[in-house]
């Protein structure tokens, strides 16, 4: 079609592995060894098995900075 904003897209770029880990930083952790920092985390099991549960447990030791089961926790902006 013309006027197609596909038609316009750029061509698929390979990049060397060695690229890519010239500049690896090392892992901030939001809840140590467990959730990094700047990502997207998931969370998944069967129905009832208590995701909700342990998601909000999370959030609160996040929120006040208390250790999650003995893991450090990062206050995200202090």
């Amino acid at each position: 079609m013309k006027g197609d904003s596909s038609s316009k897209r750029k061509p698929l770029r390979l990049i060397a592995v060695s690229d890519l880990i010239q500049n690896i930083r090392p892992v901030e952790w939001l809840v140590e060894g467990f959730i990094e920092q700047q990502c997207l985390a998931l969370m998944f099991g069967d129905p009832g098995c208590g995701k909700s549960f342990i998601a909000v447990d999370i959030a609160c030791s996040v929120a006040t900075g208390r250790p999650w089961f003995g893991r450090r926790v990062s206050v995200p902006g202090v």
